[in-house]
């Protein structure tokens, strides 16, 4: 048996030496794994593999659009959505016309075997990564982006989407209000607030700036005193569709009117062309349709359950020139600041569409001068025994064959002899009525 001597201890750990060196292993591991995670080299090397694969469709996609464009000799427009669904795509200014819509891709052999070059087939692999939750989206410029369960690859597109920019617009129709305009289906928000212009697009990119009908201060219905007088005896105004649109104008709040008068497209070689089909199109810089040409499009290209288009109509330009006048601008005297007029010896000549910052009112341009405006309503001259005499059309605006002092931004006047080559320096303007469209489709 050993003899314990003073001040010795007995062998192993006391117990407050163990809590400390396990506390100290628990930082350690806790400081290693924390590294293994923030520098994992297979996590690394499979972000890696993902991003490459996103640059590799996405080059692939690239070289599918430019053999597009090159075969075509056109400009593709591409809707953002997810490529597993396939991508809608529009043909700018084709060669060969009329091709819009169906799945983004290029089979020409599928093509050839059809007959329908539309029928365009992207033929990519797109790898899935086993269970994850994998989804591909392109944007309108083409740009490929990969989501792969909380992590995006490239560029954002599905929160882009997911947030829809309306401004101050809505989607609901039992929400639309003057001041809170409804954004038909297919239609994107461009710029602007409803006191100073809301403007929209529709699929081609053509204009639209909605105007506020509240009822009160703006009400729908015929205003103007200028030029020939709505109380003339003898004339007689016809608005076929005013009697159908106005419950459907006051139920919203409002309605579209082209940003730009109505305008031509341009082919590749530069020439000046209808577009094909013979849709209207309202775009900045655009050449500026006559009569005649007016008279050879479709005014409703847009026929949707929420959206139609047409002609505007004398109750439609009054209904803005009060909406003008109430924003602060003088409609009704000398217009030769807001527009294209001739100078004081009767020279002029027409501009391409929005051609001048000055024009614009409320982000509306060309209300005044450029090229006289002309709508669906016809005027009667009646004589004494309320017999027809006579059929002209109704012009408004004036044109730069007018001086602004003589023709200003609400006159009216009429044209003799109608929808002829002769009249040059007439032309039109959309309106895009929206809301329950069941009573006039």
């Amino acid at each position: 048996m050993g003899i314990k001597r003073k001040g010795e201890r007995k062998g192993g750990i006391s117990l407050i030496t163990l809590v400390i060196t396990v506390v100290v292993i628990i930082i350690l591991a806790a400081a290693v794994i924390l590294s293994l995670n923030s520098n994992n080299p297979i996590g690394s090397a499979s972000d890696a593999l993902k991003e490459s694969d996103r640059g590799n469709i996405q080059d692939k996609v690239t070289m599918v659009l430019g053999a597009i464009q090159a075969k075509y000799l056109c400009s593709v427009e591409v809707t953002p959505g997810e490529i597993n669904d396939g991508i809608e795509y529009t043909l700018i200014n084709p060669q060969v016309l009329g091709i819009t819509g169906g799945i983004i891709g290029w089979n020409e052999k599928k093509a050839d075997e059809t007959g329908k070059d539309n029928s365009f087939i992207l033929e990519i692999e797109m790898p899935t990564y086993g269970l994850d939750d994998t989804t591909w989206y392109i944007d309108n410029q083409a740009r490929v982006s990969l989501k792969v369960g909380d992590k995006t690859f490239g560029e954002d597109v599905a929160d882009e989407d997911d947030k829809e920019e309306l401004g101050e617009g809505t989607r609901n129709l039992e929400e639309a209000a003057y001041n809170k305009p409804y954004v038909p289906e297919g239609f994107t928000y461009v710029e602007g607030i409803v006191n100073e212009g809301y403007v929209v697009a529709d699929s081609k990119g053509s204009e639209y700036v909605w105007v506020p009908v509240d009822g009160e201060r703006v009400k729908f219905e015929k205003w103007c005193k200028t030029g020939i007088s709505y109380d003339d005896p003898n004339l007689v105004i016809y608005d076929p569709i005013d009697e159908l649109i106005t419950p459907i104008v006051n139920s919203v709040g409002g309605f579209y009117i082209g940003r730009y008068e109505i305008g031509m497209e341009e082919d590749t070689q530069g020439t000046a062309r209808l577009v094909q089909p013979l849709d209207p199109i309202t775009k900045k810089g655009k050449k500026v349709c006559t009569v005649e040409e007016v008279a050879k499009l479709n005014p409703v290209y847009i026929n949707q359950n929420d959206a139609k288009s047409t002609l505007f109509t004398g109750t439609v330009w009054d209904t803005v020139m009060k909406w003008l006048k109430e924003s602060g601008y003088d409609v009704e005297g000398d217009s030769s600041l807001y527009g294209n007029y001739c100078d004081d010896s009767g020279n002029g000549s027409l501009k391409l569409s929005g051609s001048n910052e000055n024009w614009k009112m409320n982000n509306i341009y060309d209300l005044a001068g450029n090229i006289a405006e002309t709508g669906r309503d016809e005027e009667y001259i009646l004589n004494s025994n309320t017999r027809l005499i006579s059929t002209s059309i109704i012009v408004r605006g004036g044109s730069y064959k007018n001086k602004g002092n003589e023709m200003s931004i609400s006159s009216r006047a009429g044209v003799e002899g109608g929808q002829t080559d002769e009249v040059n320096d007439v032309g039109s303007r959309l309106l895009i009525i929206v809301g329950d469209m069941s009573t006039i489709m």
